[in-house]
């Protein structure tokens, strides 16, 4: 039997994931662009003013609370399996907790506290605000995108769960993909595999599209300045597009046990050498902003992470 629970919490998170999506939507489509246009010194006020001004309304507490929603919503799926609307809730639990919770944290926030400090009337903040309305409003742009993919994966959720019991009665195939998960799960029964797989393409799936669509904006929001020579733009996107790739086989690799080991290896190289790589840049090149050092540090433990998965033995069908 489904759980009313579940149906009643999936139904509620749709609504509030929409919600949250639109004034991300209001913000990189009018606020920012607006602001852009209006001389520097007010638009920085502006925003300064907006920054405080948020904290009490009913979006933050919206923002705030899907945050701590989505996890539960999928360690509930993760433990007790929810049926054929199991994956869709991994889905937009996963597509929040990464693309807004986590963007807002390492991205979006950090900016705005930077910005919050600095006197609206100095040169200071005249040239960093240059560089943070295209910056802040790509990661935001991320944010919009991934809290509506967000509420499109839980209204299938709430479909699948709603359609589940008489596609049940009627003995038809359920279309929609689906989680050996049922009855609770003891510790040597979690699907470690197809959770690293999840988060690991998940991430690369985000950050690799939005390499491939802005570049230039995708590093500006890491504080590193790109040129506009076409080479230079051609390798970025070509690095996004590798990027996603793997992001893609990743997430094949959750539902395809098949491909489970082959998606957690290319993973495991793709993070473990970004990473790796950018530790060997910290020992020529010198240590960057802390923005780089904290993607090293989740690029190390991604990497970490899927080879662990890679070499561990199986020890059920979901956890292939």
């Amino acid at each position: 039997m489904i759980s009313q629970t579940i149906l009643i919490a999936s139904t509620v998170s749709v609504i509030a994931y929409a919600l949250v999506s639109g004034v991300f939507l209001a913000f990189s489509g009018v606020v920012m662009p607006s602001l852009a246009a209006s001389s520097p010194a007010g638009a920085i006020q502006s925003m300064q003013i907006i920054n405080r001004k948020v904290f009490p309304t009913l979006f933050m507490v919206l923002l705030i609370g899907m945050a701590i929603v989505s996890p539960l919503l999928v360690g509930w799926v993760l433990w007790q399996g929810a049926g054929p609307a199991g994956p869709w809730i991994l889905a937009a639990g996963t597509s929040y907790i990464i693309g807004v919770f986590i963007v807002s944290l390492v991205f979006n926030v950090p900016m705005n506290e930077r910005l919050h400090r600095m006197d609206p009337q100095g040169p200071i903040a005249e040239a960093y605000w240059r560089r943070y309305v295209p910056g802040w409003t790509f990661w935001n742009t991320i944010r919009w995108v991934a809290s509506a993919i967000s509420a499109a994966c839980m209204l299938m959720a709430v479909l699948a769960l709603r359609l589940s019991p008489a596609r049940r009665r009627l003995s038809s195939p359920c279309p929609f993909p689906t989680f050996p998960l049922q009855g609770s799960l003891s510790m040597s029964q979690f699907p470690f595999r197809p959770v690293v797989l999840l988060a690991a393409g998940s991430l690369a799936l985000v950050i690799g599209v939005a390499i491939v669509i802005d570049p230039v904006g995708f590093h500006a929001a890491g504080g590193v300045r790109l040129g506009t020579e076409a080479g230079l733009l051609n390798e970025m996107r070509a690095a996004g597009g590798a990027i996603l790739a793997v992001g893609l086989l990743a997430l094949i690799g959750v539902f395809s046990v098949a491909l489970r080991t082959v998606a957690l290896t290319a993973s495991a190289v793709v993070y473990a050498g970004y990473g790796l790589a950018r530790l060997f840049s910290f020992l020529v090149d010198g240590v960057p902003n802390p923005t780089l050092v904290w993607v090293t540090v989740l690029e190390l433990v991604i990497g970490a992470a899927c080879f662990t998965a890679a070499a561990a033995p199986s020890r059920s069908k979901a956890n292939a």
